[in-house]
């Protein structure tokens, strides 16, 4: 299909489905095309039922599984890592100039707005607030802030069962992170933005009987973000998110890696061979994976930037040296007065 034939069925076509075609259009990489769609609750000719659903194409497969990949061969898991690779790669050659959702403009012109990512959908559906407020941003600074915002207002839910000590845990790492998440992103440079997937979990990848992959399904949450945030993704171990010491992922690492340098990929540069161990991995990985958040910090973060000292001595002293009425023992105090009005205390 020509480009302009393509954007103009894609002016009719759901979010999902134009995003999709915008990808397929500028690489090789295996998305289903979706024929029909209806979301729940939407009562209309074209969906009766008021039903969600979703048509597309068949694809002979199975999704991936951390199971599935530790059982198979090694020479599958090799076959699966190169077609990953290239998966990233092509995705890394979609370059914007700014960062946020990728929408289709009245025009038929593809354009980036405001961001829509799936913490920032789920915040407005717990929350209901309108005055989560996100823009499209062409710097890096500004789009790790906005971010950093959400994990805030993440943080204020308040959750019944936190006690005094999870509390301080958390208040703990969110000031910590955030400083070195400006030292992250103060560095000067100008990067491009890089679409992402942004739901890539092996549910979505369809893999055949030989480990290749034949689909990527899902990309409502495709997005554009700042090239130091195009990294990989957390579940190449055995673990969902990544623990100390995790074997598995570094190897799962290792292999995407080696089929990045033989093909020769910019992304063999710009993902080092440490990368996988390293804070430019986890700064932008907490960010963009925010329900792991206390995770990434505690297991990756604190070790790296507090080597050879004790969490619960550390987190204890921060508190003690701010003092009873501190800044952060009154937020500790805050969140569990929300804590408590959430459980009916």
């Amino acid at each position: 299909m020509a480009p302009a034939a393509l954007l103009q069925s894609a002016a009719a076509a759901s979010p999902t489905d134009w995003r999709e075609r915008f990808v397929a259009s500028r690489t090789s990489i295996a998305i289903p095309r979706i024929h029909a769609h209806g979301y729940s609750g939407e009562r209309k000719p074209s969906n009766p039922t008021g039903k969600y659903f979703i048509i597309l194409d068949y694809i002979s497969g199975e999704p991936l599984s951390q199971a599935l990949l530790s059982d198979t061969t090694s020479e599958n898991r090799d076959r699966f890592f190169a077609h990953l690779a290239d998966f990233y790669s092509q995705m890394r050659g979609l370059e914007f100039d700014a960062a946020g959702a990728l929408e289709l403009g009245a025009d038929c012109m593809f354009k980036i707005t405001a961001p829509v990512c799936m913490d920032i959908a789920a915040m407005g559906m717990r929350r209901n607030e309108s005055s989560i407020q996100f823009t499209a941003t062409t710097t890096i600074k500004s789009y790790a802030s906005q971010l950093y915002a959400l994990l805030l207002r993440r943080a204020a839910d308040p959750i019944p069962e936190m006690s005094r000590y999870d509390v301080e845990y958390l208040v703990f790492a969110l000031q910590d992170f955030e400083q070195r998440m400006q030292q992250f992103v103060s560095s000067g440079t100008r990067h491009k933005f890089v679409l992402m997937h942004g739901d890539l979990q092996p549910s979505n990848i369809i893999l055949g009987e030989d480990f290749s992959i034949k689909g990527i399904i899902d990309w409502e949450w495709a997005g554009t973000v700042p090239a130091p945030f195009f990294v990989p993704p957390l579940w190449l171990g055995k673990n969902i998110a990544p623990v100390s010491n995790d074997v598995g992922f570094g190897e799962s690492f290792s292999r995407i890696r080696r089929a990045l340098v033989s093909s020769g990929s910019r992304l063999a540069r710009e993902w080092p061979e440490d990368m996988h161990t390293s804070a430019d991995y986890f700064l932008p990985a907490a960010l963009l994976n925010q329900h792991f958040f206390m995770t990434i910090y505690y297991t990756h973060l604190f070790p790296r930037y507090f080597p050879n000292e004790k969490q619960h001595i550390k987190v204890r002293q921060f508190f003690d040296s701010d003092g009873p009425d501190g800044v952060y023992n009154r937020r500790v105090n805050s969140l569990i007065w929300a804590s408590g009005r959430a459980n009916g205390a």
